[in-house]
């Protein structure tokens, strides 16, 4: 009885899988239905000898949330995933707005002015703009040390040129008059100063932004004439030249600096330089016009660094007193004397002289003038500070 129980639950086991004493073991060949995480071996046949595994459970293999199984996944694709998921990061305002903004904007911003824009920076410096990519909160430091933005902002205002910084010997002797004497050494910061003189046009949009006092309206005055809108402003005082310049952000030039600038380095005799038979063709200027020219009417007169009418159209309303004569040593950024009774005015206007073409020579004073002189051949421009 015994003997025949114990067959009865061998077989009943055996069919049910199982042993009355050890497990049942299935063919080592066989391969269940259902998906197994069982990491293929280096020795399998089928493995990529270039494609090296990991060891991980399926619930461990999930990337950018989908689920993958381990043998699709070699760690290739790993470094693959985890560098874009790198990429995806983002940073604190788009890459056109940052460099739009400046570096002073940069500093300033701070994270929260940074924050919740997206995008990527590729290996190869690229920007790939992903509107669905998570933000997150970055510094100004981490934007700047992770971002090389470099936003070069130009030195001067619209409308003027740049002079660099440099020394000149400021006056002549050779002139036919004793008031641009002696020379001396002249050394002068960097300065920006408009290309041309303040046009009529310019000066009544101060006007009729109540920010400037109205110019004369005599005959010869540019101000009342449609025609002449583009022809130097003249007809004004020195107290209204400079209050134009100041609204505007500047000042009127110095007498060095509008010598500097007419002149450069090389000290030129005129502003395209040492050819004086040049100036009826340069300059506004023939000995014997009847007005002013429209501004930049004569490019080939031009200065090096672009700037036009330094001689000829309008002589030009300066910030210094006038003086009899020049410092006798080294000046630096000179302003002139601290008190007169007349300002100076630099370079030659479009009428007549006698003495031609020493009114247009770049060391030529232009004469002087009480400051409440309103003269149809007086006129102004204005510097800047070069920016930094």
């Amino acid at each position: 009885m015994k003997g025949t129980r114990r067959a009865i639950c061998s077989a009943l086991f055996v069919a049910l899988g199982w042993g009355c004493s050890t497990p049942y073991i299935p063919d080592a060949g066989k391969v269940d239905d259902a998906p197994k995480a069982d990491v293929e071996t280096p020795h399998d046949a089928e493995q990529a000898p270039d494609a090296p595994s990991i060891d991980v459970s399926p619930m461990d293999a999930v990337i950018d949330g989908a689920e993958a199984s381990v043998d699709a996944l070699p760690l290739s694709d790993v470094a693959d995933a985890a560098t874009e998921d790198t990429r995806d990061a983002t940073l604190g305002g788009s890459s056109d707005a940052l460099a739009d903004a400046g570096p002073d904007a940069l500093a300033d911003a701070g994270s929260d002015a940074l924050a919740d824009v997206r995008f990527d920076v590729l290996s190869d410096g690229a920007t790939d703009v992903r509107p669905d990519a998570p933000s997150f909160d970055v510094s100004a430091s981490d934007v700047a040390a992770d971002v090389a933005i470099e936003v070069v902002a130009p030195p001067c205002v619209a409308g003027s040129a740049f002079i660099a910084a440099g020394s000149f010997m400021m006056g002549n002797d050779l002139l036919a008059f004793p008031r641009a004497t002696p020379v001396h050494l002249v050394s002068l910061s960097a300065f920006c100063i408009d290309v041309t003189e303040v046009t009529a046009a310019a000066y009544a949009a101060c006007v009729s932004e109540r920010r400037c006092v109205s110019a004369d309206s005599a005959a010869g005055c540019n101000g009342p004439v449609p025609a002449r809108a583009m022809h130097p402003i003249n007809c004004v005082d020195w107290a209204q030249a400079r209050a134009y310049c100041q609204r505007h952000g500047g000042d009127l030039p110095t007498e060095a600096q509008w010598e500097f600038a007419a002149r450069g380095p090389a000290t030129r005799d005129y502003p395209w330089g040492d050819d004086a038979t040049a100036a009826a063709a340069y300059a506004c200027w023939s000995g014997g016009r009847a007005s002013t020219c429209p501004v930049h009417a004569h490019p080939m007169g031009d200065t090096p660094t672009g700037v036009a009418d330094l001689a000829g159209n309008v002589r030009e309303w300066v910030l210094d007193w006038y003086a009899v004569a020049y410092p006798t040593t080294p000046v630096m950024d000179p302003t002139g004397v601290s008190t007169g009774t007349t300002r100076v005015r630099r370079g030659g206007s479009w009428e007549a002289d006698t003495n031609p073409p020493r009114a247009v020579n770049a060391a030529y004073l232009g004469g002087s003038g009480a400051p409440t002189e309103r003269l149809a051949q007086v006129g102004f421009r204005c510097v800047y500070p070069a920016r930094r």
